[in-house]
């Protein structure tokens, strides 16, 4: 499945969401745009509390998809991927934006399964 990680993640009214500013050596990094990429590499590589359990090769996993995604773009992913990326973005995220991303999730599978079904 192919996921542009690029988009970026909107709110209910379709407008952008936005990263919060922030200093970074002393100086103010304006608000950015949220997108898909930025969503999913902190929900795969961040800890979650009372996480200590995850297997070393789960974190491994993580990793690896992470960085699939950090290359940015529209990135070729598998089913396995695809469910870890939705897992860990429902555990993580926010509801609004577990929604945006989520459906994009679906829209993607639903048109891969429509050439699946169509060939």
């Amino acid at each position: 499945m192919k996921l542009n990680v690029n988009e970026v993640v909107k709110n209910l009214d379709g407008e952008a969401l936005r990263k919060p500013e922030r200093l970074v050596d002393g100086k103010l990094i304006k608000s950015e745009k949220l997108t898909i990429k930025d969503v999913v590499l902190e929900s795969l590589l961040a800890f979650k509390a009372g996480e200590g359990s995850a297997s070393g090769e789960e974190k491994f996993k993580r990793y690896e998809i992470a960085s699939l995604i950090n290359k940015g773009g529209i990135v070729e992913l598998t089913t396995e991927q695809v469910l870890a990326i939705k897992n860990r973005v429902g555990e993580m995220g926010y509801t609004i934006v577990v929604g945006y991303i989520w459906s994009c999730i679906e829209k993607m599978e639903s048109k891969e399964d429509k050439k699946v079904k169509g060939k």
